[in-house]
This record gives structure tokens, sequence and C-alpha cells, in this order.
């Protein structure tokens, strides 16, 4: 089953307070201020995000920026799916 994820820009991640839980592109959970999130910027977004529903107030999203994450099997393989 596929979820989509809301990525976000570095100037977005830097604005959210610590304790944010953002996804990954692979579907993977990280907090903000606790686990180590690499802010690479791709297509103007970094590699994490918020699912649906997930997102804090005041954050703008863009819908060309969805990444679809699909899980594979019932081990951690996962793809990542981008349309930027």
């Amino acid at each position: 089953m596929a979820k989509k994820v809301w990525l976000i820009t570095r100037d977005q991640f830097q604005q959210l307070p610590d304790g944010t839980k953002l996804t990954d592109i692979f579907g993977a959970t990280a907090i903000k201020g606790r686990d180590e999130i690499d802010q690479g910027v791709r297509h103007g977004h970094i590699a994490y995000g918020f699912l649906k529903g997930a997102k804090p107030k005041g954050i703008k999203l863009s819908d060309t920026a969805v990444c679809e994450v699909y899980e594979i099997g019932r081990r951690s393989k996962n793809t990542a799916t981008i349309g930027l």
C-alpha cells in the first residue's frame, strides 16, 4: 500500500520546532532535534516531509513535491518514486 509524503524545503525545515516528527522518502520517521536528518537539497526539497494529516499548521506544502512511498514485502526494504 502506498503512502504519500509531502516534501519540505530546507527553509521550512529550519522553521520547524524541535520535536517535529518527519517522514523520509523511504517511509522511515525522524524527530527534528533528536535524530540526524540529512538536509541535502534535491529539486528544491530535502528528503523529508509529512504524511497526509501530519503537517504542522503554518507550513505550506507544494503539490508538486509529493513522494509516494511504497512498502515492499514484510522487511524494511522500501523504494520511493518522486514526482517533481
